[in-house]
């Protein structure tokens, strides 16, 4: 049957609707790639990438001299005179709210969640980590050990062993916590995005300064996102992996009553046990257990060392000339950091809130004397 002028007027107007769709799509593309829309961002699915299944910014726009909780202006600016820092900045301003305003999922490689619906599901699963996740665990704790640094201290009293060995790592899969952790994650990007990156410490954090890709590509830096560690006895070991590290349980520290972690094994390992149980397990297999969490700093207030800070119940407030915890103004610090002057070992830090803590991973080591 021969085509009639209306069948090829309906065959031409497909073809230029199909180009012009075709054109649409290509510029779309385009423009998002150097606007740097949140869609054309990758989101992770393996255990070796993004824990919280978060949009992640690729980093093709990052000054590479520029961290991104001190930027500083680049010495060629813009044709226009804005520099390329302030650039990268509202693009990576941009990534974090659209962090804050994803969807929280369990992670793709969870073996026993699946959906969005995370508080609905009670209780935990442990799984067994990646190799590379094991070996990248591994190196924070061998490589944040301090050998020079056993035995010294209260709570290192009675401690000889030289060093530590990891025998296993597995991955904590707890809905409920994941769904409160990230929750307030996204508070914390939020106001990243409207009121300026939060400063990190300087020197850096020990475990984010090793730079291991594994588990540094799953922090959001800007918001003082680290992984830390913390010990602790082993009949609170499964009240940690079933309701999470809770404040309530804990003793009145150098810095009030909150969640204390920190920067190196070393210290974590002086509160897996009791001291008065020390010396009795050298030469045996013996094993301990500390965990690495992921912990959602925000704003730190550097805590002083005097012993001042003990009655801290919450971080104090960012009033200029008020440091108190219990005054009534609104905007606060969101943790302390400890530890900081020259003559203590160990710097600490330590939040108040619970939903600023994920017990990510839990370590089976033994000590090496």
């Amino acid at each position: 049957m021969p085509l009639t002028w209306f069948d090829l007027i309906e065959v031409w107007t497909f073809v230029w609707l199909c180009c012009f769709l075709a054109v649409i799509f290509v510029t779309t593309v385009k423009s998002c790639r150097t606007s740097g829309l949140p869609w054309m961002h990758r989101i992770y699915g393996d255990e070796n990438e993004d824990l919280c299944h978060d949009v992640q910014f690729e980093g093709t726009h990052e000054p590479k001299e520029i961290s991104p909780w001190s930027p500083r202006a680049l010495v060629s600016p813009l044709a226009d005179g804005v520099s390329t820092t302030e650039v990268w900045i509202k693009r990576r301003s941009s990534d974090l709210r659209s962090i804050a305003g994803s969807t929280i999922r369990a992670p793709k490689y969870w073996k026993h969640y699946r959906g969005t619906h995370l508080p609905q599901y009670k209780g935990f699963h442990l799984a067994q980590v990646t190799p590379e996740v094991t070996k990248a665990v591994k190196a924070l704790v061998e490589k944040t050990w301090r050998e020079d640094a056993v035995g010294i201290g209260i709570d290192a009293e009675k401690l000889r062993h030289r060093k530590i060995v990891v025998h296993n790592v597995k991955r904590i899969e707890n809905p409920r916590l994941y769904n409160r952790y990230v929750t307030q994650r996204q508070m914390f990007c939020y106001d990243a995005a409207d009121e300026g990156f939060f400063r990190s410490p300087d020197p850096p954090i020990a475990t984010s300064a090793l730079n291991l890709p594994v588990l540094n590509k799953l922090l959001v830096k800007e918001i003082n996102e680290h992984f830390l560690f913390h010990g602790t006895k082993p009949e609170r070991v499964d009240a940690i992996l079933n309701t999470g590290l809770d404040f309530r349980m804990s003793g009145q520290g150098m810095f009030g009553r909150g969640i204390y972690f920190a920067e190196n094994s070393t210290k974590a390992d002086q509160y897996t046990d009791w001291i008065w149980q020390r010396g009795k397990e050298e030469g045996k297999h013996d094993t301990k257990t500390m965990f690495l969490v992921r912990a959602t700093l925000g704003r730190l207030f550097v805590g002083p060392d005097d012993g001042t800070a003990r009655s801290f119940t919450r971080p104090p407030c960012t009033v200029q000339g008020c440091t108190r915890f219990d005054c009534n103004h609104v905007e606060r610090f969101d943790a302390v950091i400890g530890g900081t002057s020259k003559h203590k070992m160990f710097r600490e830090y330590v939040i108040y809130d619970r939903s600023q803590a994920y017990p990510e991973y839990v370590i089976t080591y033994s000590r090496i004397y």
